[in-house]
């Protein structure tokens, strides 16, 4: 029971393709039938129903137990030849398209974003062979607005995840906005789905202009940018209004929280300003410009700041850590951007500086590496990101940003374990509205083991997702690696490629 609603606070609120109310009576027929204490036979738990919560429970136990989580692996091995069953057998019902998208979210947050996007692709193209891609078709032979209404949220989740996913990956979306008509943001009440529906249509307008800067071609100009940046602007505060959002810097005990997801859009749309403004960094090195430093270093303290504070006062960084932690990357990926570009200038000039730039960049790079480090033993992307990290601490020494002490610092504080103290969930917030809570950041035994890169190969190869073993395939271990991250992790390690004649980022998209 407490599992579908770790499931409900980390996915349900955001895409409510489950009935939890549903999930959590199934849930405890199964339990009573297998006590022997209920003898009737509930005809809404059959096969679907019962992977339906196997999928729920494993996705619910990494976002709980982090993405090396030896429960979720072993319980998905177990009905994982009933879901791939599913995906090869002709469709019946809307449950199978479910069970995909379900699929999906499990290897997204077993840090697995190409089968995500592969699963995702493929719940689209069941939801067409039913014919639900088509408005008139769900007229004609959806009898009530109870299911058309499911049948709107599932894909308007299809549209976004595609998004989200092929960003994560570089690869392009499965399909097209106008290939789902009942994706409408009109026919769903769901407030993040309407959010990110209308995102979609917005993001339409710059992700151009951003590949080209990341080819290496002139960026959009200063007025292309500044209105790029005020539609963010615009549809961050159409999409929060009415809807009691407090930016965390103004948090207290006495002040009621604000829904999970708006944090989430909140990050987005600071997330995509600073995407835009990554590609004047990117086409125009030689250009000085400290307006757009000022701008940048403000995004990045606002990004890392928010995600400092729901880590600390929150459980909810955790529970949504794959949202939260491409927000974090995609911070420090510009924030050492700047660094490169404000060094470059003073290199070939001696231009003014903000007064604040040396404190801004260290404090930055501190609360990054401690947010990083901290769960870079439970998330295989925090502990490539932390690596990353890690590896520009000598360099900003050099620069004299960090002080020599910090060399030292560094070594001690690092070289061992992590101190992370797990919150008891019973203490956690279970409601769709954060509260204050401990965080789970403090200090642990030191005798706690360290996970290294060694550790997470094993562990693919132990309880990761079950792979072919055909001629010419990637080992399972090998795929999911360290060794690949420099190629095929874009969302978890959002960070420039310095490659002649341009510096280039991968994934430059606005989801």
């Amino acid at each position: 029971m407490r599992l579908i609603k770790v499931y409900h606070e980390a996915i349900g609120e955001l895409h409510p393709i489950c009935d939890i109310d549903k999930l959590l009576e199934q849930m405890e027929w199964l339990y009573s039938w297998s006590n022997g204490t209920r003898e009737e036979i509930d005809p809404t738990v059959d096969e679907d129903a019962i992977l339906i919560l196997n999928l729920v429970l494993s996705i619910a136990l990494c976002a709980e137990e982090a993405s090396k989580s030896f429960a979720a692996g072993a319980l998905y091995n177990s009905y994982r030849d009933l879901v791939v069953a599913r995906q090869s057998t002709p469709a019946v019902n809307v449950r199978h398209v479910i069970i995909a998208i379900l699929e999906g979210f499990f290897h997204f947050y077993m840090c697995s974003p190409r089968l995500a996007w592969r699963m995702i692709g493929l719940a689209g193209r069941i939801a067409m062979e039913m014919g639900f891609h088509s408005l008139d078709v769900c007229k004609e032979y959806i009898q009530t607005d109870r299911q058309r209404a499911e049948v709107a949220i599932i894909s308007c989740t299809i549209v976004i995840l595609d998004r989200q996913w092929s960003a994560a990956t570089g690869l392009r979306p499965n399909f097209q906005t106008s290939d789902f008509e009942m994706a409408q943001a009109s026919l769903v009440d769901t407030p993040y789905l309407k959010a990110m529906m209308a995102f979609t249509l917005v993001s339409d307008n710059f992700n151009e202009p951003i590949a080209r800067a990341a080819r290496g071609n002139m960026y959009v100009d200063d007025d292309g940018l500044e209105v790029a940046a005020f539609q963010i602007k615009q549809w961050r505060k159409r999409a929060l209004e009415n809807h009691n959002f407090i930016h965390p810097n103004e948090w207290s005990d006495s002040t009621p929280k604000p829904p999970a997801w708006t944090l989430v859009l909140y990050l987005r749309s600071i997330a995509v300003q600073g995407i835009l403004l990554r590609s004047f960094f990117l086409a125009n090195p030689d250009v000085t410009d400290m307006k757009k430093i000022k701008i940048g270093l403000k995004l990045v303290s606002d990004s890392i700041g928010v995600l400092s504070i729901l880590d600390k006062t929150t459980n909810i960084y955790r529970l949504q850590h794959p949202h939260f932690q491409h927000f974090l990357s995609t911070s420090c990926a510009l924030l050492f951007l700047i660094v490169a570009y404000t060094e470059h200038k003073r290199a070939t000039s001696s231009p003014e500086f903000p007064n604040d730039y040396a404190e801004t960049v260290g404090s930055n790079f501190e609360a990054a590496l401690k947010l990083s480090a901290a769960y870079r033993r439970t998330f295989r992307q925090s502990h490539k990101l932390w690596k990353r990290i890690i590896a520009m601490k000598e360099p900003l020494i050099r620069l004299g940003i960090l002080p020599n002490e910090a060399r030292c610092e560094g070594k001690a504080a690092f070289s061992g374990p992590v101190a992370v103290t797990e919150v008891p969930i019973d203490q956690r917030s279970q409601s769709s509205e954060m509260s204050l809570k401990p965080s789970n950041t403090g200090s642990s035994s030191m005798l706690d083991p360290v996970i290294t890169d060694e550790d997470w190969v094993e562990f693919d190869m132990q309880c990761g997702p079950q792979r072919s073993n055909l001629m010419g395939a990637l080992p399972a271990a090998i795929a999911d690696s360290d060794s690949t991250m420099d190629v095929l992790d874009p969302l978890f390690l959002d960070w420039p490629m310095y490659a002649a004649p341009t510096q280039r980022f991968f994934s430059e998209s606005t989801f």
